[in-house]
């Protein structure tokens, strides 16, 4: 749209909003337009201008233009800047996955730990398109449940329950490849969901419920390596099912918070939250 100043073209090409605005039934001086105009904000519909802007004009050549489309109107050629493209479903696995996992690990790829009746699969998965450029086993046996989180913009780790033992490990992103550390040891004894989540790019947290209480454990991590520090219960044994579990903003001293909610099974499975606060020395409390 072009912009003038006394009648004279300063920026843009084509007709003025005014000149659009006369070909569309307005019927007011250019220095009343432009007083509507500057009044619009406060009253959308501001006495003398029009109320609908029905243009017309011909479909700009190479141009393919459907009813409904959003286009762009200019020196009475019609045209879009966008093309609609069709949903694309694109498959990962051709066996039946029974959990999953998805993140987004940086502005190019994300990253889904899917679960298979084999073994869990990383697959990097392109922001753009949908699909997976590279996937590798996370482990070499079936597990029964499978968590991850984002460490930076090359890290992430990934946490599995085979049969009662938890287990961790590191994966990292080079170019559009996948590796992985060597797996720690969380804990054993676990039962049912045991998600992790990621206080920072070196610590983490893993929930789970082992020996009919809602346990947390803290890690470190250095490279690719995963170094359990504490584990810490939920006062009142608590025995959780269905845990899932997500990063709050810090506290005012600057300590690590996470959301925690659960059923508990040993009050009707009645849905409860509870807010686990992580200090610099990895101390644990509840809210």
């Amino acid at each position: 749209m072009a912009i003038k100043v006394n009648g004279k073209l300063v920026a843009g090409l084509g007709k003025s909003a005014y000149e659009q605005a006369q070909e569309g039934g307005y019927t007011g001086t250019e220095e009343e337009f432009i007083s509507a105009l500057a009044n619009i904000g406060s009253n959308p519909t501001a006495e003398g201008l029009p109320v609908n802007d029905v243009r017309t004009g011909t479909v700009r050549d190479g141009q393919s233009i459907a009813a409904g489309d959003v286009v762009n109107v200019q020196d009475g050629e019609i045209y879009h800047d966008v093309v609609a493209q069709k949903n694309v479903e694109n498959r990962l696995n051709t066996v039946v996955m029974t959990g999953s996992d998805l993140f987004k690990l940086n502005e190019s790829y994300s990253i889904l730990i899917g679960n298979s009746s084999s073994n869990p699969v990383a697959y990097l998965i392109d922001n753009t398109t949908g699909k997976s450029v590279y996937s590798v086993s996370a482990y070499l046996s079936a597990v029964l449940s499978v968590s991850g989180a984002r460490l930076d913009d090359t890290h992430f780790v990934v946490q599995a329950l085979t049969q009662t033992t938890l287990f961790a490990k590191i994966g990292t992103v080079n170019g559009t490849s996948i590796s992985f550390g060597e797996q720690t040891n969380i804990i054993s004894a676990v039962t049912g969901s045991a998600p992790v989540v990621a206080l920072e790019a070196d610590r983490i947290m893993s929930i789970f419920t082992s020996s009919s209480k809602l346990g947390i454990g803290i890690s470190l991590v250095n490279g690719t390596t995963i170094t359990q520090k504490q584990t810490y219960y939920l006062p009142g044994n608590v025995n959780a099912g269905h845990i899932s579990a997500t990063r709050i903003p810090d506290d005012d001293s600057g300590n690590k918070r996470v959301c925690i909610c659960f059923s508990d099974t040993g009050d009707g499975n009645k849905g409860k939250a509870v807010i686990a606060t992580v200090d610099s020395a990895n101390a644990v409390t509840f809210g």
